[in-house]
């Protein structure tokens, strides 16, 4: 940045293609921001565009895709805009794509993912997936479903009696949401599901006394 301010842009571009992937690695978001605002010091906007896209097909961090997309021509920006969120839903990391979904928003694509990659999320976020199925459980209660379903099972399989609460609260709200399903998708129903749990977890009180009350 000092290099740019002082009119050597190009030697700033330079030392930031030299850091080692590794040490990009570290802090992307930084890394990348430099870099396009060294592009746009040398009046290479094209080029600053096209790095723009690829960080954020690399990161799914926001801020590079706002950015690219109001340069765009109007018109232009919504096609583009469909696009890089359809990508979104095909992210290696389900968490983050989940996670940038909820927050764009776009919630028929977060739950287009929920449906599809349900065993691909960490269960043991216990931030972001009790968000994620609040955000969605209004028009998407069978994606709210399938999150809280990976939340439950996650805590109950590891035997984490510190958030059995957390766990029997979602599912209690499986029990409100399943009301709301109209299909299920080749998933287990509700009962099926619970019945499950009962097989697998019936000496955990702490759980179902949770999830009754």
């Amino acid at each position: 940045d000092r290099l740019v301010a002082a009119g050597r842009a190009e030697e700033g571009l330079a030392l930031l293609d030299r850091v080692r992937a590794s040490a990009r690695d570290l802090r992307p978001e930084n890394w990348q921001a430099a870099r396009i605002r060294a592009l746009e010091a040398l009046g290479r906007g094209s080029d600053a565009q096209g790095f723009r896209l690829k960080a954020f097909h690399d990161t799914l961090d926001p801020e590079p895709l706002r950015d690219y997309l109001k340069r765009l021509p109007d018109f232009d920006d919504i096609e583009a805009e469909d696009a890089a969120l359809d990508y979104a839903v095909t992210f290696t990391d389900a968490d983050k794509a989940l996670d940038f979904l909820i927050s764009w928003p776009s919630l028929d694509r977060a739950a287009r993912l929920a449906t599809a990659r349900a065993e691909a999320l960490n269960g043991n976020d216990e931030d972001l997936l009790p968000l994620a199925a609040e955000k969605l459980a209004a028009k998407y209660p069978l994606a709210a479903t399938l999150i809280l379903r990976r939340l439950i099972d996650a805590i109950l399989l590891n035997s984490r009696n510190l958030t059995y609460d957390l766990a029997g609260q979602a599912l209690a709200e499986c029990r409100r949401l399943s009301a709301f399903v109209t299909e299920w998708r080749g998933f287990p129903d509700h009962t099926a599901y619970e019945q499950g749990l009962h097989a697998y977890h019936a000496r955990k009180t702490q759980f179902w006394e949770a999830a009754a009350a």
